[in-house]
């Protein structure tokens, strides 16, 4: 069992089926018991959990998530999902896994897709990779 201090990052479930993201308020290693705070819709949240099972410490994603997947350490769907989200947060929307480029839809225009990007590419040769 993990030890936790006030300020711990972690992945939670509050009985919902899936992992939160959390900050750890309280835990008290005695009674078993930790607190942890998530923002919900926004706004900080306190959920009180008495399964310790339910919680994972979790890894600083930095403002901007990683640009490339591959550099998480704490490799899970969660973390890969939340990295997604911070990116698309700050419209972000392309993402490395490697040598795989993941983009999320933003349902809106950006301005690399205009002409002035059409005209930096247009005759040149792009490279191909398998």
């Amino acid at each position: 069992m993990d030890d936790y201090q006030e300020g711990d990052l972690v992945w939670f479930d509050p009985g919902i089926g899936y992992l939160l993201p959390g900050e750890v308020a309280d835990f008290s290693k005695p009674a078993q018991v930790i607190t942890v705070q998530a923002l919900i819709s926004g706004k900080p949240q306190n959920f009180t959990l008495h399964n310790l099972e339910s919680v994972k410490k979790r890894q600083d994603l930095g403002p901007n998530g990683f640009e490339d997947m591959i550099e998480l350490i704490d490799l899970n769907e969660a973390s890969l999902l939340w990295n997604l989200k911070i990116r698309y947060d700050k419209e972000m929307i392309y993402t490395y896994t490697g040598s795989i480029l993941v983009a999320v839809n933003p349902y809106k225009m950006f301005d690399i897709y205009g002409l002035e990007m059409v005209k930096k590419y247009e005759g040149q040769i792009l490279e191909l990779y398998h």
